[in-house]
C-alpha cells in the first residue's frame, strides 16, 4: 500500500512539473513575434527577413530607428497585400524621420527607388506626429496605407531625453547630459524598441487592422 501511495505522489509531483513547463511555455508564446518580412526581388528570390534581420542586415545593428522602418514596412506589407508577396518595385515609401537607419532599412527591403524622405520638423528635435508617420502606396493597385506610431509605445520622455544626450555629442548644445539622464535615455530607448519588436501590430500603428488589404486585393482584381 505504502509503495502504491509513493507512486501516486511521484505521478502527480511529475504532472503538476509539466503542467507548470506547459504554462511557462504558453506565457512565452503569448508574446507577439512579428511575421516575416517577405518580398521578392527582381531575379524572382524570395527575401524572408524577421524585422530585427532586417534591421541589422540594412543598418549594422537593429536599433530603434531601422527597427521602426523594417517593423512598419512589414505592417504595411501586411495590410497592402494580405496573403500575397510582392515584388520590389509593387509598393513605396514616402517617410519623414531624418535617420540614417530608416533610409538604409526601407531601400534594403524595398529598393532606393522606392524610398522618398521628405523632411519634416526639425531633425534635432523628434516628434511622432512629424517623423515618426509613413505612407506606403501599392504600386499597381494605387492602394495606399497611412499609418504613424501610437502614443506610448515609445516612451514621451525619450524625446528631451535624445536632444540632450545625442544633441550634446553632435555638438547641437553645449549642456553636458548627467549620468542619470544617458542612462534614462538607453533606458526607455531600450524600451521603446522591445515595443517594436514585440507589441501587436495594431498596438503599435494606426490603422494596422487588415482592412486596407480586402480594398487593395478587390482593386487589383477589378484592374
Amino acid at each position: 500500500m505504502k509503495t502504491i501511495r509513493a507512486v501516486c505522489v511521484v505521478v502527480m509531483m511529475a504532472g503538476l512539473l509539466l503542467f507548470g513547463v506547459s504554462a511557462m511555455d504558453d506565457a512565452a508564446n503569448s508574446e507577439e513575434v512579428p511575421e516575416k518580412i517577405q518580398i521578392y526581388d527582381a531575379q524572382g528570390e524570395l527575401i524572408s527577413l524577421s524585422v530585427e534581420e532586417a534591421a541589422k542586415e540594412a543598418h549594422g545593428d537593429d536599433c530603434l530607428c531601422a527597427a521602426v522602418a523594417a517593423r512598419v514596412t512589414q505592417v504595411a506589407i501586411s495590410e497592402l497585400f494580405g496573403d500575397e508577396v510582392p515584388t520590389q518595385g509593387m509598393l513605396k515609401v514616402t517617410y519623414h524621420h531624418p535617420g540614417k537607419g530608416q533610409r538604409e532599412c526601407f531601400e534594403h527591403i524595398l529598393t532606393p527607388e522606392c524610398v522618398d524622405y521628405v523632411p519634416s520638423g526639425s531633425p534635432k528635435n523628434l516628434s511622432l506626429e512629424e517623423h515618426f508617420v509613413y505612407t506606403f502606396v501599392r504600386t499597381d493597385s494605387g492602394a495606399i496605407f497611412d499609418t504613424r506610431v501610437k502614443e506610448g509605445v515609445i516612451p514621451e520622455e525619450f524625446f528631451d531625453l535624445r536632444y540632450k544626450v545625442e544633441g550634446f555629442s553632435k555638438g547641437w548644445h553645449d549642456d553636458q547630459p548627467t549620468e542619470a539622464e544617458e542612462e534614462a535615455f538607453m533606458q526607455t530607448k531600450a524600451e521603446a524598441r522591445n515595443n517594436i519588436l514585440t507589441m501587436e501590430a495594431s498596438q503599435i500603428f494606426d490603422g494596422a487592422d487588415g482592412n486596407v488589404a480586402e480594398g487593395a486585393e478587390s482593386a487589383a482584381a477589378s484592374a
